[in-house]
């Protein structure tokens, strides 16, 4: 497989960019509708601690589910049917593209990881290929689609030309698109996907991290939703205290109104009078202020007006000029981001004799490491302190003065 893929890479017309990523790895989960599940298999583990996570309710452990393939025949030909879909819909380079596929039935959850390159056949060089990424994964100039106008979310009408705005179709929008396309040709060959279309888990993922990380959101939803409970009954309380302390104020006031009537008027008309009063003076001033600071703001808008004209005018011709350098930079940015996840997804999978991930074998030593730095540490303080105190004990002896009793 190595070989074959060095072989495309070989082929590639232009020379090669050493940022531009060799492969991609794609996952493909069997839908849960052709699954049968397996109740608590595995348990839950807090990424902090490493620990079980315990369920405060019963005290005991919290598990989560495997899923199996209930029909292994089918299973295998609902991930051919992936294969297909893939090098014919998303793969430029068709078949040609994938150099191999694993279908992992031991796991957490039945999937399909195909490794595949990002080459194509070059169209201005007959029998060579070129770099597609951008246009599989990426954004580039050569896919685009409708521009939609968020407002009314119908397609923007070019004056000139009368039909819609075309601009570059987003990786977002990309994935979405296969996404609704591998489940639409999963319909037409007969599988169960509408009750249990995961967009996400069709199209990438990470296999049991992943599905461990889901049921780890739902872990920390709950906590969170037991202790809205707990808050929503204090607010209860706190509410019914609240009204009660408004009931006995209002008797209150309904007793001191019985008692002195005329003299509660009275002072109520002059209260009024004076709020009347401060109200009208604050609302002269707020006027007086507002007109001010408008009679400010447009001498602001008036000076700034020219300023902001002669700037829009260097910043159109600026912005021509960055514009030429923009698609290649967004190219780059693309593929460096490829290789960092393809990097990540090597440390995530490939493993050591002793069955560790490459990134939990690092983990570990680091671990070691840090551990041995803080002994060493320890032992020097301790040393430091005894070497302090021997000192002190000794400072009479030197006939400097001895303070106390």
């Amino acid at each position: 497989m190595l070989d074959y893929g060095d072989s495309r890479i070989k082929n590639v017309y232009r020379r090669w960019n050493p940022n531009s990523f060799e492969t991609t790895l794609i996952a493909a989960h069997l839908p849960k509708t052709m699954c049968r599940e397996i109740p608590d298999y595995y348990p839950i583990v807090d990424k902090q601690t490493a620990q079980p996570v315990i369920d405060t309710a019963t005290g005991e452990p919290r598990m989560r589910s495997r899923w199996v393939a209930k029909d292994r025949n089918e299973a295998i030909r609902y991930f051919t049917e992936v294969l297909t879909y893939y090098t014919r819909e998303v793969l430029t380079g068709g078949a040609d593209a994938i150099h191999g596929f694993d279908i992992n039935f031991d796991e957490s959850t039945p999937h399909i990881q195909i490794m595949a390159d990002t080459l194509a056949p070059d169209p201005k060089h007959e029998g060579k290929l070129r770099v597609d990424a951008a246009r599989m994964w990426g954004a580039h100039r050569d896919v685009t689609v409708d521009k939609i106008d968020k407002v009314t979310g119908h397609p923007v009408i070019d004056e000139k030309t009368g039909q819609p705005q075309q601009v570059m179709e987003q990786p977002k929008a990309k994935m979405s698109r296969y996404q609704q396309g591998l489940r639409a040709h999963m319909i037409n060959r007969g599988f169960p996907v509408e009750s249990d279309y995961d967009p996400e888990r069709h199209l990438s993922g990470l296999g049991k991290d992943e599905y461990a990380e889901v049921m780890d959101t739902r872990r920390q939803t709950l906590d969170q939703t037991e202790q809205l409970k707990v808050k929503n009954e204090d607010l209860k309380q706190r509410e019914a205290s609240a009204e009660d302390y408004h009931a006995r104020l209002d008797t209150y006031r309904d007793n001191l109104t019985k008692e002195d009537k005329w003299l509660r008027y009275a002072c109520d008309q002059v209260d009024q009078e004076k709020s009347r009063v401060a109200s009208r003076s604050r609302d002269l001033d707020d006027r007086e202020a507002d007109i001010t600071h408008r009679d400010q703001h447009a001498a602001e808008k008036l000076s700034k007006a020219s300023a902001e004209l002669e700037a829009a005018a260097r910043a159109r011709a600026a912005a021509k000029r960055h514009q030429e350098t923009l698609e290649e930079r967004e190219e780059r940015v693309t593929a460096r981001e490829a290789i960092v996840k393809d990097v990540n997804d090597f440390l995530d999978r490939m493993k050591t004799p002793a069955k560790e991930t490459l990134r939990e074998h690092f983990e570990t030593f680091m671990h070691t490491r840090e551990k041995k730095r803080q002994r060493i540490k320890d032992k020097y303080r301790a040393d430091a302190k005894a070497r302090t105190h021997q000192g002190e004990r000794s400072e009479p002896d030197r006939g400097g003065p001895v303070l106390g009793g």
